[in-house]
Order: C-alpha cells, then sequence, then structure tokens
C-alpha cells in the first residue's frame, strides 16, 4: 500500500485599505495575509470513498488528499462550521510513483496542474508549490477571500 502525501491548503485574505500617505495624499493600501477560519474543513465530493478534513479553530491551512486513479478530485470547502455557506475546489493534476526506501515502500508524487473554485465566498486561487511531495512546510494552493 502506497504512503500516503497530502497537498496543503493555505487561506489568505485581500484587505484594501483607503488612507493617507506620508505626504498626506490619498492612498490606497492592499494588504494581503494569512487568515484564521473557524474550524474549516474539506469534503471529497464523486468518489467512492468519502474523504473529510476538519480543521481547527483559527486554522490557517488544511492538508486535502488525491486519488492516484483519476487526474481530478473535487471538495466542497466550508470556511466556518457555523455557517452553512460552501464552495468547491477542483484540482487538476498528474501523479507518479515514486520509491522510498525498501523499508517503506513506494508513494505517489503530484504536480498540480490546475485549480477551479466557485466564488461564493472565494475570490480566487493560486497555484503556490505545485509539486505535492512529502514536504510538510509547503502551502500548495493559496485560497483568496476579499475582506
Amino acid at each position: 500500500m502506497p504512503k500516503t502525501v497530502t497537498a496543503q491548503i493555505g487561506f489568505t485574505i485581500i484587505d484594501t485599505i483607503i488612507g493617507k500617505d506620508q505626504l498626506n495624499r490619498d492612498s490606497i493600501y492592499v494588504v494581503v495575509k494569512d487568515t484564521p477560519l473557524n474550524y474549516p474543513s474539506m469534503l471529497s465530493l464523486g468518489n467512492d470513498t468519502v474523504i473529510r478534513f476538519m480543521g481547527v479553530y483559527k486554522g490557517t491551512q488544511l492538508p486535502v488528499m488525491f486519488n492516484p486513479e483519476t487526474d481530478q478530485i473535487k471538495y466542497r470547502f466550508q470556511p466556518d462550521s457555523t455557517q452553512q455557506i460552501f464552495d468547491t475546489m477542483t484540482l487538476h493534476y498528474d501523479h507518479n510513483y515514486h520509491f522510498i526506501s525498501n523499508a517503506c515502500g513506494y508513494t505517489y508524487y503530484y504536480n498540480i496542474n490546475r485549480v477551479e473554485i466557485t466564488h461564493h465566498l472565494l475570490d480566487s486561487a493560486r497555484i503556490a508549490t505545485p509539486s505535492v511531495t512529502q514536504s510538510a512546510q509547503d502551502k500548495h494552493v493559496i485560497l483568496y477571500f476579499i475582506d
């Protein structure tokens, strides 16, 4: 059985601030920062097996898994567990076997080619790190919200 690698999905808010600069001129500032969510979740759609990832309070990212039998997987994204508002995210990817060691066996590595989202709460999505390997530090996809 292959070991499972996951992609990390990060959450970022885009905030526009209107104010004065140092010379007292009208200015618009765009602030982009990680945003904590209230128990976010991802639920896989259209698979034989349902996969659900539950985030923590003030979570700024969630892992998601891939299906090595297809080249895409769709998730229902709920940013806040207290609100019944959802978006969907579809990841399109390539996959290949990767040998780890005799003791650990093999796994699949993935390369994210494209992300599609709905826009109920989400503004946009960006592939930050397309290569999904065993690295736990990478944020692979960033979902953007407008404040």
